[in-house]
């Protein structure tokens, strides 16, 4: 009889016997759910975040450095200094520049899991100017290490807090 008693449940509030398939106390109420589940009911961060704040910030330096790139190459003589395809490639280069800007400020959000839109519209914004630049090889580069970054972000969306 002694080996049955150790085997009954009884409940921690009221130290009444529990049926084996309870979830929550006939006499009392407690619930054993959350108990029963242990960490399930707790959500525990990936590192997608972080990795895609660095593949946004990798790209994002990369994209500043072709944006330069754009804007320095080749200074127009002073006879073409109006020259029509000098002034795209300065106002491409620049508009790189910004968007790695932008792209690089809003990167430690994304590292920390804060502010989803920002994280999502810096990334978006690196991704877009990296096919300004796609003329490079770099700008290559610099679209798929966006694009990765945007897609981690993405699915780890829950995770950020705004």
């Amino acid at each position: 009889m002694v080996g049955e008693e150790a085997l009954i449940r009884k409940c921690v509030e009221c130290d009444r016997p529990l049926p084996d398939d309870a979830n929550v106390c006939p006499h009392c109420g407690r619930d054993y759910r959350p108990a029963m589940m242990g960490r399930a009911w707790e959500w525990e961060n990936t590192p997608l975040p972080p990795i895609g704040g660095a593949l946004v910030a990798l790209s994002s330096v990369a994209l500043i450095l072709s944006g330069l790139l754009w804007v320095f190459e080749g200074f127009p003589d002073a006879s073409d200094a109006w020259d029509t395809n000098r002034t795209m490639t300065t106002l491409m280069g620049l508009s790189a520049v910004a968007a790695g800007a932008f792209a690089i400020s809003v990167s430690p959000f994304i590292m920390t899991r804060r502010r989803l839109a920002l994280s999502l519209a810096g990334s978006i914004a690196a991704l877009g100017a990296g096919g300004v630049v796609i003329a490079y090889a770099l700008g290559g580069i610099i679209s798929i290490l966006s694009l990765v970054g945007l897609i981690l972000i993405a699915i780890s969306r829950d995770e950020f807090t705004d």
